[in-house]
């Protein structure tokens, strides 16, 4: 479900961009990543993805997860896709700058799997959620 989901919302950016002519994909810079780890703060509590609840996130500094970013066009707005992966195998924490289509693509994981929206424009988060179950 969260890949048919990935690939969902790269159909609908790319559509959105190519209705406004815009490149669909662009790679964010130093620069846009560490403003993004700037201003991220995790929440005490997070909406889980698809269960429409939140749970209590447990207490992790976000320079222990595997940060991935990359960049998107959302209906002509440059937008950071970001994952970020608590305990992610083979890939130690730090920073991940990558396509969209190398952004992790995990189906479960609960707030050991972190996924946002950042709106580079609007310098602002749209989204944040944890993956699925806890």
């Amino acid at each position: 479900m969260r890949i048919a989901f990935a690939s969902a919302l790269c159909l609908i950016a790319t559509i959105a961009c190519a209705e406004q002519g815009d490149a669909p994909f662009w790679t964010p810079s130093q620069a846009d990543v560490a403003h993004v780890e700037a201003i991220v703060q995790l929440p005490d509590e997070m909406p889980v993805l698809h269960l429409g609840k939140s749970v209590r996130m447990p207490p992790k500094e976000i320079k222990s997860y595997s940060r991935f970013y990359a960049g998107i066009t959302v209906k002509g707005r440059r937008t950071i896709h970001g994952i970020y992966l608590h305990h992610a195998g083979d890939q130690p924490p730090g920073i991940y700058i990558v396509g969209e289509k190398q952004i992790p693509a995990i189906a479960d994981g609960g707030c050991n799997v972190i996924e946002f929206f950042y709106d580079v424009t609007a310098d602002k988060m749209t989204s944040i959620l944890c993956n699925i179950s806890p």
